[in-house]
């Protein structure tokens, strides 16, 4: 059984050409840290003030959306505390990270209490420049590990329905209302396009 998968969602003019993606561990467990390494070939430098839009759906119902810096990415955020962080495994100078093949990873933290379910993140990135990097969605099924007996060995803490994180601080929501404004992707109009 599959328990994720993706696609690129780009532009054959995205700046950034992504090659694959691999999840450690895989499959993905709630209360665990998840290491995402992504290769990547980068064709225009990109620099400092590039942006992602993350977006997390259950279903129809969307319940992350936020915009962040890309540098500050770089060097902020813990996974162990719910937030998440970025690598770049070479050619980071600075305020650019240079043109040619590099890995990226990202480690994140999957909440202990997130429910079995379904669920679809849209990442869109832009330069600073308002061109775009690159596009993707991930598709993870953790509706799986409900049916494994091990998996309901170890509850996790109750959640009140309907509770929501606090926001996390270094989030650009302005650019999102801009984005949903029908700005579309990096400013250069089009849409951003839909998950399907």
């Amino acid at each position: 059984m599959t328990s994720w998968s993706w696609s690129d969602a780009g532009r054959v003019t995205d700046m950034v050409k992504i090659n694959g993606i691999d999840l450690k561990p895989d499959p993905p467990e709630p209360g665990e840290v998840v290491t995402v390494m992504i290769p990547v070939h980068i064709a225009k430098a990109v620099e400092r003030g590039a942006w992602i839009d993350v977006t997390v759906k259950l279903g129809a119902v969307e319940l992350v959306g936020k915009t962040y810096d890309l540098f500050d990415r770089i060097s902020e955020g813990d996974p162990g505390t719910g937030s998440w962080n970025l690598s770049v495994d070479t050619g980071v100078t600075g305020d650019l990270i240079e043109v040619g093949d590099a890995a990226l990873t990202v480690r994140l933290k999957i909440p202990r209490e997130v429910p079995p379910a379904r669920f679809a993140v849209e990442a869109r990135a832009c330069n600073a420049d308002e061109h775009d990097l690159f596009a993707l969605n991930i598709k993870v099924d953790l509706a799986y590990w409900a049916t494994d007996p091990a998996a309901l060995d170890e509850p996790g803490p109750e959640r009140v329905p309907g509770a929501a994180d606090p926001p996390e601080p270094g989030g650009r929501s302005g650019l999102r209302g801009q984005l949903a404004a029908g700005g579309g992707r990096c400013g250069q109009g089009g849409g951003m396009g839909q998950l399907s």
